[in-house]
């Protein structure tokens, strides 16, 4: 059944566009996932802040490089009505597919480099990682 996704008005098949909203119709399962989300995107953890505040600065970051995430728990916030600052560390999460674009994109604004033989992070200009020894490239 074709399903306004604005205003969430139901229509008889065969109709296109939404009387009220002026804009296509779409499938149930389509609005489904729009608001509840697709359960087969696999999500990973890409950065943990310290705090709501960083958190949705790096998220404003991401989205502007076109990488969408969320906070791990965020759901239970919105349900429940409290603020993530006060769980402390927030944990953001990307899907898998966009986990090492978004780990660049993270890495480049905070002028950091990950070493890839220990995964410390060292200033951009390090040549040699202080943990391991290990040359930079």
């Amino acid at each position: 059944m074709p399903v306004c996704p604005e205003c969430k008005a139901a229509y008889v098949e065969h109709a296109e566009t939404c009387s009220d909203c002026q804009v296509p119709l779409v499938s149930e399962e389509e609005t489904w996932k729009k608001d509840h989300g697709d359960p087969g995107i696999e999500l990973v953890e890409v950065w943990e802040c310290q705090g709501e505040t960083e958190a949705q600065l790096l998220r404003g970051l991401l989205e502007s490089t076109g990488v969408d995430s969320m906070f791990k728990g965020e759901a239970i916030r919105h349900v429940h009505g409290f603020k993530i600052t006060k769980l402390g560390t927030v944990k953001v999460q990307v899907r898998s597919e966009d986990y090492a674009r978004a780990r660049a994109i993270i890495l480049s604004a905070r002028h950091l480099q990950e070493c890839p033989a220990c995964g410390r992070f060292l200033e951009q200009a390090s040549t040699h990682c202080l943990e391991c020894g290990t040359a930079l490239a």
